[in-house]
């Protein structure tokens, strides 16, 4: 859930966050591909876990040492490529979590007995992260006709979208707080 909800922050936000970490938007589109990093790590720090409570530590080891080695070999091809020292870090990095993660699904097999209901529930909480963020994009375009400071505009829609992810995540989550 976290993992969806900061992947569409960052992919919203990718001008902003280019703008602040670096001091220019050139950095903006592979911000944007790096957008579904924290689902992915996210995942693939779950799978892990329950790889060790299986008692499994190689797996997730090996499928890590993959991706590291997928990495180098991508960031040692593409980045020395004139143009491409951005988006090579991002696909290197990329390929890194998708291949440990991968990996650790391929050793966990969960599809085998995949609910319906499930999947249903998890594309709902992506329409849901959709619309707090096109809402939050609505609202952005009307505080910037109030004439804030750049950096106030910024702080307020990161607030914004924040504390409506949040409340989202509270009342899917009742019942787990509940218990």
């Amino acid at each position: 859930m976290w993992g969806l909800a900061s992947g569409f922050f960052i992919f919203e936000y990718a001008s902003e966050i280019s703008l602040f970490v670096f001091g220019m938007q050139s950095a903006e589109i592979p911000i944007k591909s790096l957008a579904m990093l924290p689902l992915l790590v996210g995942l693939r720090e779950i799978t892990t876990s329950i790889l060790w409570a299986q008692n499994r530590k190689k797996t997730p080891f090996i499928g890590l040492g993959t991706g590291v080695l997928a990495n180098f070999i991508i960031l040692y091809s593409l980045v020395s490529i004139p143009g491409l020292g951005y988006a090579g870090m991002s696909l290197g990095i990329i390929m890194l979590e998708l291949i440990a993660t991968a990996w650790n699904f391929k050793a966990l097999q969960p599809f085998q007995r995949t609910n319906p209901r499930t999947a249903i529930v998890l594309l709902m909480d992506i329409l849901v992260f959709e619309a707090i963020l096109i809402v939050g994009t609505l609202c952005s375009k009307a505080l910037s006709s109030l004439g804030w400071p750049e950096t106030v505009h910024m702080i307020v829609e990161v607030l914004h979208y924040c504390f409506w992810c949040a409340m989202y995540l509270k009342v899917r989550l009742k019942s787990v707080f509940e218990e």
